[in-house]
């Protein structure tokens, strides 16, 4: 999850250390946004393949066989 304070280590660093020992698939969800960036690992650097935000209903790449309301992220209680 990104906050303000690793977004950026998150965004640039280990998105290159995933790459180099060879994640295929990264989430960076972003609470304060309120969104989910999905990537998919294309030979040496990331394809975004969808950014989705608030409230949508979420079949993402590689787990679309498995749907959920990013609304249910939020919910704080």
């Amino acid at each position: 999850m990104l906050s303000p304070g690793t977004e950026g280590i998150n965004k640039a660093k280990k998105k290159r250390i995933y790459l180099r020992e060879g994640v295929s698939h990264l989430w960076l969800v972003n609470s304060l946004e309120q969104t989910l960036d999905v990537y998919c690992r294309a030979g040496d650097f990331w394809q975004e393949m969808d950014t989705y935000a608030g409230d949508q209903k979420v079949r993402a790449v590689q787990f679309d066989a498995v749907e959920f309301e990013m609304a249910r992220l939020w919910d704080v209680r």
